[in-house]
């Protein structure tokens, strides 16, 4: 099975390089389609380099592509400052990919945490502590998203859920 040539390509130093992977598309030619749509498909393809941009590798790596998946709700929903808190992930596809290097990942705004993978509608993920510029203005609001490559986090409605922190109530007095 033949992909499209990537763009993008970008040379990291002599043992690693950097490009974006075209769409996984429906791999059937359109004249084959009968005016079925193209769609986005879970497939695992050989990855091969071509440095002259036509003689390919003799050896080739596994590349999977899947589906990001949704996420639908969180519980809690909110945590301290301090971070810690456990949080339920519940969505659907969190099964669509599992990394042998175990990089799934969650994020808190821009702070990861790892993902742990429960089955495909359930992950756990523990909060992180909250930044000093936030705890001084009392809290903050941040979107969950999800990367179960550890890489490409999903983004847009079905993707990320909203995770409030808030400053832990002070008890200053017992009575009786």
């Amino acid at each position: 099975e033949v992909l499209p040539q990537g763009t993008g390509v970008s040379f990291r130093n002599a043992t690693h390089i950097v490009c974006p992977t075209p769409p996984s598309l429906l791999g059937r030619p359109p004249y084959l389609m009968h005016g079925e749509p193209m769609r986005l498909i879970n497939r695992t393809v050989r990855l091969r380099v071509a440095l002259n941009g036509y003689t390919g590798s003799n050896q080739s790596l596994r590349l999977q592509f899947y589906h990001h998946p949704n996420v639908t709700a969180l519980l809690p929903a909110s945590g301290p400052l301090y971070g810690g808190t456990l949080v339920a992930i519940y969505g659907e596809g969190l099964t669509a990919y599992s990394s042998p290097w175990g990089r799934a990942t969650c994020r808190f705004g821009d702070v990861p945490s790892a993902l742990t993978v429960v089955n495909d509608s359930t992950a756990l993920c523990t909060s992180p502590p909250v930044d000093a510029i936030q705890k001084a203005n009392g809290g903050a609001k941040v979107n969950i998203t999800i990367a179960l490559n550890g890489v490409d986090f999903g983004h847009g409605q079905r993707q990320e859920q909203p995770f409030e922190f808030y400053s832990p109530p002070v008890i200053q007095a017992v009575w009786p």
